[in-house]
């Protein structure tokens, strides 16, 4: 599926007949990882979501499932020949919580239909999931999505990380340490963890890359600030939900 945890994953449909039709109806799931933000954490995740998908036996409809890296966490290119005497590539410049969104919501509205009578042709429903901080990016995409496009868009939040972060207990004790530690200190990072072998594979490349490091810690600074209040309105939550004191039921 990737050659590297950090690449990003595209699960075609598992029937390669459902894209043969001029008539079939492409559906795209977009998968947006927490932190770190490795789409190689999710991959045995994804295929038994794709098993598991209902079959679509007359070919009427085609699922694409993709799980996107979050920006700032992809290994920058490296030069095969690197020239004598060449300057140091430059730092990754880091990525706030807007400016992800921001760049998701680019990737997002560029991703077409890939093969088939419709190949180039924008799929006829998007899908958004989300874990943990990528939770809160999927709704911050939704809520900048064009109108015609939120209309055929679903989220589905998995262990959602959306509102008051620092207040969680959790984030009480992450969000002190984030703020004031030196940043040379920042690179080191210990984890001890019960993980099953794809996913220590896939810690233990993030922990080998000095950049991820960094980015992750850096997220998750943005994401002690950023992840406040509330702060969708009609274009997330609708306006078919019951109100309470002036808000909508979550």
């Amino acid at each position: 599926m990737c050659a590297s945890p950090a690449d990003p994953i595209y699960l075609p449909p598992l029937s390669p007949s459902t894209s043969t039709s001029a008539e079939t109806k492409h559906h795209l799931l977009v998968f947006l990882p927490g932190n770190p933000g490795y789409p190689g954490y999710y991959a045995p995740f994804l295929s038994a979501l794709r098993t598991g998908l209902p079959a679509s036996p007359s070919g009427e409809d085609a699922v694409h499932i993709r799980c996107l890296t979050l920006p700032g966490f992809a290994p920058a290119p490296t030069d095969p020949q690197p020239q004598p005497n060449s300057p140091p590539s430059p730092q990754t410049s880091f990525l706030s919580l807007s400016e992800t969104t921001s760049a998701l919501l680019t990737t997002i509205l560029g991703l077409r239909i890939p093969s088939g009578p419709r190949a180039g042709e924008p799929h006829d429903s998007l899908t958004l999931l989300g874990h943990s901080v990528g939770a809160y990016l999927a709704l911050a995409v939704l809520s900048q999505l064009p109108a015609t496009t939120r209309a055929t868009t679903r989220a589905i939040l998995l262990f959602p990380t959306i509102t008051d972060i620092a207040q969680s207990p959790s984030g009480a004790v992450l969000a002190p340490l984030l703020r004031y530690v030196p940043p040379g200190w920042r690179r080191v990072v210990g984890a001890i963890t019960g993980q099953g072998s794809e996913a220590a594979k896939v810690t233990s490349e993030f922990l080998r890359s000095k950049e991820g490091v960094r980015r992750a810690l850096q997220l998750a600074g943005e994401e002690m600030v950023g992840i406040a209040e509330d702060v969708w309105g009609e274009e997330v939550w609708g306006t078919d939900v019951e109100e309470e004191e002036g808000k909508p039921a979550r």
